[in-house]
């Protein structure tokens, strides 16, 4: 009752895969994850987030994934663990 924004959730099989958040640029948000990839890949969504015309008190609300790509194929031996953006670079 005390939230200011109702939680949405981004995936809508978030729990039959791992979708780790490594961060963005606008509202291009890039993960890591094992879906459909045992050994982890890298996909960008687009995710954009607009104002509740409803009531503004209740701030920002996400709408939804409009596009999602691969940015980095899973390798066929080597596993994915960590990602990073660091000055705009992965």
């Amino acid at each position: 009752d005390n939230l200011k924004s109702k939680i949405v959730p981004i995936f809508s099989d978030a729990t039959e895969a791992a979708y780790n958040y490594v961060g963005n640029l606008g509202s291009t948000y890039l993960f890591l994850t094992n879906k459909d990839a045992p050994n982890y890949k890298l996909i960008t969504a687009n995710i954009n987030a607009t104002s509740s015309k409803l009531n503004q008190s209740e701030g920002t609300q996400w709408s939804h994934v409009s596009l999602v790509s691969t940015f980095l194929e899973e390798h066929p031996k080597n596993v994915v663990n960590f990602a990073g953006i660091v000055d705009e670079y992965v």
